[in-house]
């Protein structure tokens, strides 16, 4: 019996090795996707009760203790079957697993990048303060046009990956292993 393509991740589960095909990426993405925001409706529109002696903390009942145990096993059971999938469909396109590291770093060093930003602005304006009068401009934008700019250009680089998550596999086999869809040659061209 053959097994559908959303459970395949769960059943190669730390399978690092091979391809994966679009198919199986995105569908494994979806089941993910939907069993999180299910979690998450049930968890955000689960009644809360209130402490008499505390009536600004709400006191959780056993069923919200229980969703917000079953959400973590959720997210934690999936963590691995994910990375491996995710490197099996950078494989199918003929690239390293290692872009799975860029996944996790460039956000990171996005978010720092725009901290240094933000820092950076703030010693300016304090300085302009102190100098010089500031342009009506300024004062009449309710953001920053250039970190509108910096904002734009950071998220293009931390979607850049997910280009080659989208893209059809090679057709033949790689040195990956052969190709999940079957087409081509059997022997490696390398």
């Amino acid at each position: 019996m053959a097994v559908p393509l959303f459970v395949q991740p769960l059943v190669k589960y730390a399978d690092f090795q091979g391809r994966a095909r679009r198919a199986e990426y995105w569908q494994w993405v979806l089941l993910t996707l939907c069993v999180s925001g299910a979690f998450y409706a049930l968890q955000t529109y689960t009644p809360q009760t209130y402490s008499h002696s505390y009536p600004h903390f709400p006191a959780y009942s056993h069923f919200s203790a229980t969703l917000q145990i079953a959400s973590a096993i959720w997210s934690f059971g999936t963590l691995i079957p994910g990375m491996a999938v995710t490197v099996r469909r950078f494989h199918d396109s003929n690239r390293t697993g290692w872009w799975m590291a860029y996944i996790c770093i460039a956000p990171a060093a996005c978010v720092h990048l725009s901290i240094a930003y933000y820092f950076l602005q703030a010693k300016f304006k304090i300085q302009e303060v102190h100098s010089a009068p500031v342009s009506p401009l300024t004062h009449a934008l309710p953001f920053d046009p250039a970190m509108v700019g910096v904002g734009a250009f950071l998220a293009l680089v931390c979607l850049f990956p997910v280009i080659f998550l989208m893209l059809d596999g090679t057709p033949r086999n790689n040195r990956f292993g052969p190709d999940p869809k079957g087409r081509g040659a059997t022997s490696t061209p390398f």
